[in-house]
């Protein structure tokens, strides 16, 4: 699976939260078409970020989880301009959120799909042009582009 292929542009939003357990309840609303039981994925994201953050640094965050109700993987990725305490490594606020969602029996799939995302995510120029997106469409159009789709 190709890494656009897992991010629609359905699935990009401008986040309002200011907190990170509001922000993942928002990513997963707008979920909600692809999760039957979107309060068991957000219990599922919750349980990761309790294992350590999914704060990355640079104002990233690749909060995620495998769920039996996920049939195929997906995105949503959103941009929070205000900036959300993550409990990042680097102690910084998060701007840029990239929640992926998995089946529970492709582990390798899982694995490789958030390496194609924090490798896209080092191409000069592209978080800072993320920042400055407009809104969930150019949002997605800026990644789809940096993605060579």
């Amino acid at each position: 699976m190709k890494l656009i292929d897992a991010l629609s542009s359905e699935r990009c939003l401008l986040i309002q939260a200011e907190r990170r357990d509001a922000a993942l309840r928002e990513i997963c609303r707008h979920a909600v078409a692809l999760l039957p039981d979107s309060e068991a994925f957000l219990q599922a994201l919750f349980e990761r970020e309790a294992l350590m953050s999914t704060g990355l640094g640079d104002g990233v965050a690749f909060p995620h989880a495998r769920s039996k109700q996920v049939q195929d993987f997906f995105i949503v990725a959103g941009l929070a301009r205000q900036g959300i305490n993550w409990d990042a490594l680097d102690e910084r606020p998060v701007k840029l959120i990239f929640t992926i969602a998995g089946p529970m029996d492709r582990q390798e799939h899982y694995h490789t799909l958030l390496a194609n995302l924090a490798s896209l995510l080092k191409t000069p120029g592209l978080k800072e042009s993320l920042l400055e997106s407009e809104n969930a469409i150019d949002f997605h159009t800026k990644l789809k582009l940096a993605a060579g789709n």
